[in-house]
């Protein structure tokens, strides 16, 4: 039982490290431009890798074999 919550956990970190580094990267770029429509590349483009990443993440579970 331990042994599962220590991967658990040691995952779930390894999940949300990530994403905290992306989230802050698309805020300093956010608060550095001066119009929205310079920061919407940025936005677009995390937002977009965010699901290729989940939709790759779940790609085993989705195929029927």
């Amino acid at each position: 039982m331990l042994q599962a919550m220590t991967h658990a956990f040691l995952l779930a970190i390894g999940l949300i490290m990530p994403l905290g580094v992306q989230t802050i990267f698309v805020f300093n770029q956010g608060a550095s431009q001066k119009h929205l429509m310079q920061a919407l590349p940025v936005v677009w483009t995390a937002a977009i890798i965010g699901v290729i990443c989940l939709l790759v993440n779940q790609l085993p579970e989705l195929v029927i074999w």
